[in-house]
């Protein structure tokens, strides 16, 4: 139990990091680069292509999620797709109602730099998603 426990608090901290640190905007060098030195909890996954989107794979130590940065033609990130397990829905839920603004049931936004971020939690069957974007104007 006490190993559940500490692989599940190593797990929580690995998601609360990419929320505080905006990527978006970046290349994937400085992407690579950031998440080389500040997060060495995830891993980058080079094991999948993909033809159809452009992104870096980043997997956890323990498998429980997987991050997506999004790529443009040239290379900068366009959004990010996190993929977490359930058992960490409450957990990351309460870390986005602590650091971000409340918009709407399963949204919250941020500005950076003087640009609006939208946070979405999407419900899918065996994970869910937290997808960070610029609002749309």
């Amino acid at each position: 139990m006490k190993k559940l426990l500490l692989v599940i608090s190593f797990s929580l901290l690995s998601v609360i990091p990419i929320h505080c640190q905006n990527l978006i905007g970046l290349h994937k060098s400085g992407i690579k680069r950031i998440m080389k030195e500040k997060n060495s909890v995830f891993k980058l996954d080079e094991s999948t292509i993909n033809k159809t989107y452009k992104y870096l794979k980043y997997v956890d130590n323990y498998g429980d999620q997987t991050l997506l940065f999004f790529l443009s033609d040239d290379d900068y990130c366009t959004h990010s797709k996190l993929m977490v397990d359930y058992i960490y829905l409450k957990n990351v839920i309460d870390s986005l109602n602590n650091k971000f603004e409340k918009k709407g049931d399963l949204a919250w936004f941020y500005i950076d730099k003087k640009t609006e971020y939208i946070i979405q939690l999407e419900k899918e069957e065996w994970f869910f998603t937290v997808v960070t974007k610029k609002k749309e104007k």
